[in-house]
């Protein structure tokens, strides 16, 4: 399902701004080449494990506006029961609870590439200052 499809089949909150993207087509071109390169980052960032956090917070939002634009009681008020017959939870709140979860995952707790990062500066930090050899005088 293409973002057009997405947005223009939206009945909840903030269906109205949906549906003008949707109208506009420039609006909705750049809508997509968002929402493509937007999951193309989080993506990279999340199993590289490079800027983890802001990966994080950037996926939850974009999973709460997937969420929002379809909850998945709106099925059940329309009477099309879709993906598993679920009335609050869909798979988007569950991947918005994993990754505000992973913001607070501290990265010492993590093989990442910000932890490499975070113990190469503290290293760098913790070096021994060498001796000049210079009398003191």
């Amino acid at each position: 399902m293409g973002c057009g499809t997405f947005f223009a089949n939206s009945e909840w909150i903030l269906s109205g701004l949906f549906q003008a993207i949707v109208e506009n087509e420039t609006m909705m071109n750049i809508t997509d080449m968002l929402n493509m390169l937007g999951l193309t980052l989080i993506g990279l960032a999340l199993i590289l494990g490079l800027f983890t956090r802001i990966a994080a917070i950037c996926g939850s939002l974009l999973m709460l506006l997937y969420y929002i634009a379809y909850p998945p009681f709106l099925g059940y008020m329309q009477g099309i029961v879709t993906e598993g017959s679920y009335l609050l939870v869909n798979r988007n709140l569950i991947e918005l609870v994993v990754l505000i979860a992973l913001f607070f995952v501290p990265r010492n707790m993590m093989y990442s590439i910000d932890r490499l990062v975070k113990t190469w500066k503290e290293a760098k930090i913790h070096k021994p200052i060498p001796e000049t050899g210079m009398p003191e005088g």
